[in-house]
């Protein structure tokens, strides 16, 4: 074999072994278009998102729910809440009021899950059997859904300026609310959450968004 053929037989493995390296580059670099700054900051805030929904969970100490439970109820919340522009604690706050987080919550008046939903006014509107409003991420769905109905319904019939209180009664009691004393309940869960995700330094969340603040305790 002459030595011009030698060079071109190496140079042909060199090739096959360099393509698949280069198929990967070329697809990598299809992949990181999709992922612009704006994007990954988008993913970045919801992932923060998820953390403060967590510590919020966490704060509440209920004790059939564990760290991988907390999380997966902490990433739904984070997910309605963000399609809908709702505070995740305010979520948070109804489910506790509600259900205490318990998914199979059935109350005598005929509300469902996690987030309560009333088969009768609601959820028979929504799903084909009561029991499917006991899956928890239906139930959270069909929940933050409404809980976003009355904000809207709160901020077109009501002159106060805050509307919190008022979109949680209407929640509860539908267009007139009897009284205040379930938002009253759920606004003093709200502030708890509040004040601990003020008091409790999370050095995760600073260390997730790379904060260069001090977050040593």
């Amino acid at each position: 074999m002459g030595l011009k053929s030698h060079y071109t037989l190496l140079l042909g493995i060199f090739s096959l072994l360099l393509l698949p390296t280069l198929f990967s580059l070329y697809s990598l670099g299809g992949v990181l278009k999709h992922y612009e700054r704006s994007e990954y900051l988008r993913i970045a805030d919801f992932d923060l998102k998820v953390l403060e929904t967590k510590k919020a969970i966490d704060s509440l100490k209920i004790k059939k729910i564990d760290d991988e439970l907390a999380y997966r109820y902490a990433t739904l919340i984070a997910k309605y809440a963000s399609v809908f522009e709702l505070d995740p604690l305010d979520i948070v706050s109804l489910i506790y009021q509600e259900s205490s987080f318990n998914p199979q919550a059935i109350s005598p008046t005929g509300d469902y899950g996690l987030m309560g939903i009333n088969w009768h006014y609601v959820g028979r509107h929504r799903v084909k059997d009561p029991r499917d409003l006991l899956t928890v991420e239906t139930n959270l769905r069909i929940g933050v859904e409404m809980l976003n109905f009355w904000r809207e319904f709160t901020r077109k019939n009501t002159n106060k300026d805050d509307v919190i209180p008022f979109f949680f009664n209407h929640y509860n009691q539908g267009v007139v609310p009897k009284n205040g004393d379930y938002a009253k309940k759920v606004m003093n869960v709200r502030k708890k959450l509040a004040l601990n995700q003020i008091l409790i330094p999370n050095y995760l969340l600073a260390m997730e968004r790379h904060d260069p603040a001090n977050i040593s305790p």
